[in-house]
């Protein structure tokens, strides 16, 4: 029964990253969880949503769209490379969060921005909107992170986090997720509202079914882990994928007579 499945896959997933499966929906891809979340605001004229430079074009042209249908000011702050630290990406924010805070209903951040491939400070630039812009919803685009870097999804402090499961954690194609912190979750509705999907419909509900589609690929999360842990699990992944990056990127700064564009850290 595909119903009993998808509530196993998104269980498996939730245990893997240490939350309650309540937050937790599964969907087609990061760019369908993301349209979830910036279509389900009721946005007015003269609302702001803050973005770095390096965002993925996905998110770009969604905020263009919201700037044409519903009047939704793109606030873009630019990152400059190399980065050195943290520092690179906070300072720029707390002086678009200083001029921009009081108008921002959303910022989004990547956790890995895809092009270049760097891992952003999530930690500090939430807690700079909260300072700064307590009234501004944070959302984190993880396409990229999930099974490529230890995730601690509750302690990041944002309220919607996305990621692809069909990318470094290795489900099939086709496999998402989206985490949404308790309270918000009556605002928040599929970018495909279907049959059964109402108002008085809990979060996994109005996931559960958005039309007739391929749902394999969601169901393939236990079959993903399994996989990871026949590989040595994620530590032993992490740290040979790790070393192959670095090695690549060492040789090819030394042969192109370049520099890295981040510290290892990052």
């Amino acid at each position: 029964d595909y119903r009993a499945r998808l509530v196993a896959s998104r269980t498996a997933l939730a245990n893997h990253l240490h939350v309650s499966v309540d937050d937790l929906v599964l969907c087609e891809n990061a760019s369908v969880a993301i349209n979830s979340i910036l279509r389900s605001f009721k946005w007015q004229p003269g609302d702001k949503v803050l973005c770095f430079n390096t965002a993925y074009a996905m998110v770009k042209n969604t905020l263009s769209f919201l700037h044409d249908a519903a009047g939704v000011e793109i606030v873009v702050v630019d990152i400059d490379f190399p980065v050195h630290g943290p520092e690179a990406y906070i300072e720029p924010l707390l002086r678009a969060l200083a001029l921009h805070g009081p108008h921002l209903r959303l910022a989004n951040f990547s956790h890995i921005s895809s092009v270049p491939a760097v891992v952003l400070p999530v930690p500090d630039l939430v807690s700079a909107c909260r300072s700064l812009a307590p009234s501004c919803r944070v959302l984190i685009d993880g396409a990229h992170a999930l099974g490529q870097i230890p995730l601690d999804i509750t302690s990041l402090g944002a309220d919607y986090y996305v990621s692809n499961a069909h990318k470094w954690l290795y489900a099939a194609k086709g496999c998402a997720f989206l985490w949404v912190r308790p309270e918000l979750h009556a605002s928040v509705w599929p970018s495909v509202v279907s049959s059964e999907c109402r108002a008085s419909s809990t979060l996994a509900d109005k996931f559960m079914y958005v039309g007739t589609r391929d749902y394999s690929g969601v169901l393939s999360v236990p079959a993903a882990l399994a996989f990871r842990q026949r590989c040595g699990g994620d530590e032993a992944i992490w740290g040979y994928t790790h070393q192959l990056a670095r090695a690549a990127a060492d040789y090819l700064a030394h042969v192109w007579d370049t520099e890295l564009i981040c510290t290892d850290a990052s």
